[in-house]
């Protein structure tokens, strides 16, 4: 499917520019993939709205407890940084 980001980048929107017309935003809201494939859910009785907001709480909870849980940690070591950024020259596919 087509998605569209709404939000502006954050550097742009910072700088009090705005590239895109609030009237092409809205059309692409319309279309939102998310709302579109939960009316479907609802409408094949696959799901009801209620379950549907039940795994948004839950979903919710799970990227608040990420939060905390990040926000708590340590700083990793700086000298780390590029650990696991880069694949060893050979190790393709495996």
């Amino acid at each position: 499917c087509k998605t569209y980001r709404y939000y502006n980048h954050h550097g742009v929107q910072t700088l009090g520019m705005k590239y895109r017309p609030d009237e092409e935003v809205e059309e692409w809201k319309a279309l939102d993939a998310i709302d579109r494939l939960e009316a479907r859910i609802v409408l094949e009785q696959i799901m009801t709205e209620d379950d549907i907001a039940a795994v948004r709480e839950s979903v919710a909870e799970e990227v608040q407890e990420a939060v905390v849980f990040a926000e708590s940690s340590p700083d990793p070591d700086p000298l780390e940084l590029l650990d696991h950024v880069y694949s060893e020259p050979g190790s393709a596919g495996q």
